[in-house]
């Protein structure tokens, strides 16, 4: 509702009245305002000192018949000025003000709403909404007790101090408009209906985006509402019956809450009622019998907001036919089903009709939009439709909005389009279109800002003149069969999803100049040549996919460290070309996913990733040349989740340090909001989810196999270190990891025994250890992964009894363990011995270890020392003397004792003659 002002008229330039003036003081606090303000449309531009302020713009001043009498300032209304700057006090001296709107502007400076406000005790109409303040609000605001009309709204996004005390508002006992959207009233909550149901006059109440809470909503003496906006908060349990009792209600938005059930009998009531919004609640009902409670509403409502509802059924004629006033009908994301019926093209008020992403079937004609003149929007995405209109067919709207994706239109391309020249968002993705796009349809959308046409069949060139866009943002043209090079770029674009077609050739010439261009996405393409350094110009550039194409050389030296806290790039992707160099110079300090993957790039991992990519979640170097070892600095970088380093050449010990891994240590059950990998420039208009869209064509290697990952792509947390030349044991520290959802350390050269330790990590659903030098028994810890589905550990010296327990038991295929001899027990052919143990103990199998390397250490002792004095005795001549009369010596006296003892015992033994 638009408010209208009280008790001013205005005498705004009024060329005849000469007699008009206005009081020094208050020409001069003007002024003074207008200095503390940018004004860079010249929108005050007749505020002159020598000008009668009476006559400047926006300002208007009393009557009066008296000749000679002074004309105060009564009302200044400047709203949608663009001002920015603070509003400065000296509006205080304005002490017959009755009206001031100010909205619509950028002042305030992210500071409180003005203290001197609350002085300009005349005031009936205040309007400083769509202004940038910072909370408390201050309660000094209570004191204008004559006001009629407060509007403090959507100027609080994003406070930093939210108000705690809203009692004042109980003081405004004249009010009759309030609107404090956008601004949290959490902790203000237990005051704030105390004092909103004192106010008998109150006939608007708008409290959207103020997160309030169920327990929170009060309503008594509100019966004289009639407008209610509650919508965008956080309001749950059943629907308020109190809200019946509202009959004189107009506009009642409850949408965007978590109110569920059935709606309330006494809401039949509400017979006056011209906007009805309860978008995304649960009203979990059929359409028809939402549409008898409130029956005696349907031919004055306007606007019907129940898309996302749970709402069923199917759309009858006579209901249809009823909505003779309506104008905006949104019932979109539902489960509606069945035909629409013609009905609507009879609604001749209709401007916006929404009902993408329900179940709707059936043929769309001419006659559903017969008398349609009106109509502006027109979203029918994603239900099971076909448009089928007659190529000769001239439709009688001019639409802003076309979404029909999904709609069965194709092969042929729809000729009506051709009249739509006032198009700013048009949608035909996935619809089997087939062909060259006709040359008009760059001309109907010459002012467009939104142009989807992913997913048909669409061949041929694009235009050169496709830089002649001027409005273009968003161009999405991914899974078709274009062709021919991709020629220079829109400079308004902001958003390019091409791949998945057959381009070629290098990149646009004028990349440096799309100075907007936030979203690059180009892979599986033939694009060639190498990427220039203008791609560093891109300074917004937030997600560049260039992956599957042609490119080669090295790349250029961007986000340098100086740059990197400017830089917006959270995604770089150039997988699988034909790239080289060492490890790319990359600093962005907002950086999450890197992939190099399938490149030549070559030397070690740097040290200073952990300085310019603090942010990194995802970083990918698999099938490169990379060598050395694993820097330890890696495991500082807080947020890494998935770590591929497999098929290149990293050589050395399997790190223990891997274990600090702070992203791989807890369990992601779902995804962490305030994570760095943000996909999405923040002046997006795009109505998809950009990020979703993004992980639709992200690769990752997941038990063994390449797969394509989509929205669950954040809840993966790996390493893959395969098919490298790491040595040494698995570190028992590595059961600390307990996020891991896949392990991957196969075809190294790994040895010792498996750590019991691995089977800590509940969340691991794949485990490959195959192709390594491991022995000794499989620790009975890994039965007990419950949520493990793959498994290999093949070709290694393992030993023993294969543990039967649990979840071991359903991975009952012998390739598992082949190529381990001494493995026993199913799924294997190998029967274990009957006393054999299942597995020995960790203190068993150690001691076996020590006492191997006991004995191997004795036989080590005496062949060194044999040695050595073999070899003394051969250079040392006096010592081999001596040596050798030593032993003729010993021989001597044993050879004496020997005969002695022998005559000795033979003359005892000997039998008397």
């Amino acid at each position: 509702m638009h408010a209208t002002s009280i008790e001013e008229s205005p005498t705004n330039a009024v060329a005849d009245q000469p007699r008009s003036r206005c009081l020094a003081g208050e020409r001069a606090a003007l002024l003074s305002f207008k200095a503390g303000t940018t004004d860079l449309h010249g929108r005050l531009a007749s505020w002159e000192a020598g000008r009668d302020c009476c006559q400047w713009s926006g300002v208007h001043c009393s009557n009066s018949i008296t000749a000679g009498a002074v004309h105060h300032v009564t009302k200044l209304s400047l709203p949608f000025y663009l001002l920015g700057g603070e509003i400065s006090s000296s509006l205080s001296s304005l002490v017959f003000l009755r009206h001031l709107d100010l909205s619509g502007n950028f002042l305030g400076n992210s500071r409180p709403i003005p203290q001197f406000l609350g002085s300009l005790v005349h005031l009936r109409y205040l309007d400083i909404s769509r202004n940038i303040f910072d909370g408390p609000i201050l309660p000094q605001l209570g004191n204008l007790s004559k006001l009629m009309h407060l509007n403090i709204g959507s100027c609080c996004f994003f406070c930093d101090t939210n108000p705690t005390d809203v009692s004042w508002l109980s003081r405004l006992r004249k009010l009759k408009h309030l609107d404090m959207t956008s601004w949290d009233l959490t902790t203000a909550a237990a005051n704030l209906f105390p004092a909103i149901n004192v106010l008998l006059d109150l006939r608007v109440l708008r409290l959207p985006y103020c997160r309030l809470t169920s327990y929170s909503l009060q309503f008594h003496n509100l019966s004289a509402l009639t407008v209610l906006d509650l919508s965008y908060n956080s309001l749950q349990g059943s629907f308020p019956a109190v809200v019946g009792n509202m009959t004189s209600l107009e506009e009642l938005n409850l949408g965007y809450n978590r109110f569920a059930g059935l709606l309330p009998p006494s809401w039949s009531n509400l017979c006056s009622l011209r906007l009805l919004g309860l978008s995304a609640s649960d009203v979990n009902d059929d359409i028809r019998k939402v549409i008898e409670k409130f029956g005696c509403t349907w031919k004055t409502v306007q606007y019907l907001y129940l898309s996302d509802a749970n709402i069923t059924g199917s759309l009858t004629s006579y209901w249809i036919a009823q909505l003779t006033s309506m104008r905006e009908l949104e019932l979109g994301g539902n489960m509606l089903t069945g035909h629409i019926p013609t009905e609507i093209g009879r609604l001749s008020n209709l401007t916006v009709l929404y009902l993408r992403n329900n179940a709707f079937s059936g043929n769309i004609t001419e006659k559903h939009f017969s008398d349609l003149a009106n109509l502006q929007t027109l979203h029918l995405s994603e239900n099971l439709l076909a448009v089928n209109l007659a190529a000769n067919w001239t439709p009688p709207f001019k639409l802003q909005d076309v979404y029909l994706r999904s709609c069965r239109i194709g092969p042929q391309f729809p000729l009506w389009l051709q009249t739509q020249t006032t198009v700013e968002r048009l949608d035909l993705s996935n619809n089997s279109i087939g062909g060259a796009v006709p040359s008009w349809f760059w001309k109907s959308v010459s002012n467009a800002s939104e142009v989807y046409l992913s997913d048909n069949q669409l061949n041929g060139t694009l235009p050169t003149t496709l830089k002649q866009l001027p409005m273009l943002y968003v161009l999405e043209l991914s899974f078709n069969r274009f062709t021919g090079v991709l020629p220079e770029l829109p400079i308004s674009l902001g958003e390019l999803i091409a791949s998945n077609n057959l381009l070629s050739g290098p990149l646009p010439a004028n990349l440096e100049l799309c100075t907007f261009l936030y979203f690059l996405v180009i892979s599986h393409n033939l694009i060639s040549g190498t990427i220039k350094p203008s791609v560093c110009q891109m300074k917004v550039l937030n997600v560049l996919d260039m992956s599957d194409n042609q490119l080669q050389g090295k790349l250029p030296s961007c986000w340098t460290d100086s740059q990197s806290n400017q830089s917006q790039l959270n995604v770089l992707m150039l997988r699988n070309n034909s790239l080289s160099g060492e490890f790319p110079s990359i600093s962005s300090s907002k950086l999450a996913l890197l992939d190099l993957s399938y490149n030549n790039f070559f030397g070690s991992i740097p040290v200073w990733i952990v300085k310019k990519m603090p942010l990194l979640k995802y970083l990918i170097l698999r099938s490169n040349i990379f060598s050395g070892h694993i820097p330890e600095e890696i495991t500082e970088l807080d947020y890494l989740q998935y770590l591929d380093l497999a098929e290149n050449k990293i050589s050395g010990t399997l790190p223990y340090f891997l274990a600090k891994m702070k992203a791989m240590s807890y369990v992601h059950n779902q995804y962490v909001k305030d994570g760095p990998l943000n996909v999405g420039h923040p002046v997006y208009i795009t109505s998809y989810n950009r990020q979703q869209r993004y992980f639709d064509s992200l690769y990752m290697v997941f038990r063994g196999e390449m797969l394509q990952y989509s929205s669950n792509a954040p809840y993966l947390v790996s390493i893959d270190l395969s098919r490298n030349s790491l040595t040494g044991d698995i570190p028992r520290e590595i059961g600390g990891l307990v996020g891991l959802i896949n392990l991957n350390l196969s075809r190294n050269h790994l040895h010792g025994t498996i750590p019991d330790q691995i089977g800590q990590l509940q969340s691991l659903e794949a485990l490959d250890l195959s192709n390594n030098e491991l022995y000794g028994v499989i620790p009975e810890g890994l039965s007990n992964l419950s949520a493990l589905n793959h498994l290999n550990l093949s070709y290694n010296n393992l030993s023993g009894r294969i543990p039967t327990g649990r979840q071991l038991q359903t991975l009952d295929d012998p390739s598992i363990y082949v190529g381990n001899s001494y493995l026993c027990g199913p799924p294997t052919s190998n029967k274990c011995a009957t006393n054999q143990p299942t597995v020995p103990s960790h203190h068993e199998q150690e001691g076996r270890n020590n006492l191997m390397f006991v004995f191997l250490g004795m036989g080590i002792g005496f062949t060194v020392g044999l040695n050595i004095t073999l070899l003394v005795l051969l250079f040392k001549e006096k010592w081999r003397i001596a040596y050798f009369r030593l032993v003729d010596n010993l021989y001597d006296m044993v050879y004496v004792f020997v005969i002695l003892t022998w005559k000795s015992w033979v003359k005892r033994n000997m039998p008397e003659a």
